[in-house]
């Protein structure tokens, strides 16, 4: 199962997830940043890997402001 986690068109760039079912427990997987989440339902998960998305930028954001990018790149 495929399915694209989108926020409105002005707001966010559009991740491709990719959500599957694996022993009763869904997956998300966000290849554009190597991610995954988890949970009981599609709707779980989603909300989940939003989550997981904004904490990813929020922290990149931090780095950016702290200025750790040079040593992130060594």
């Amino acid at each position: 199962m495929k399915a694209k986690i989108e926020e409105q068109p002005d707001s966010n760039p559009i991740l491709n997830c990719e959500i599957f079912e694996e022993n009763g427990e869904f997956i998300a997987y966000c290849k554009d940043l190597n991610i995954y989440a988890y949970g009981r339902s599609t709707e779980e998960v989603q909300r989940r890997m939003r989550l997981v998305i904004n904490f990813y930028i929020e922290e990149f954001k931090k780095s950016k402001e702290l200025h750790l990018e040079k040593e992130i790149e060594n």
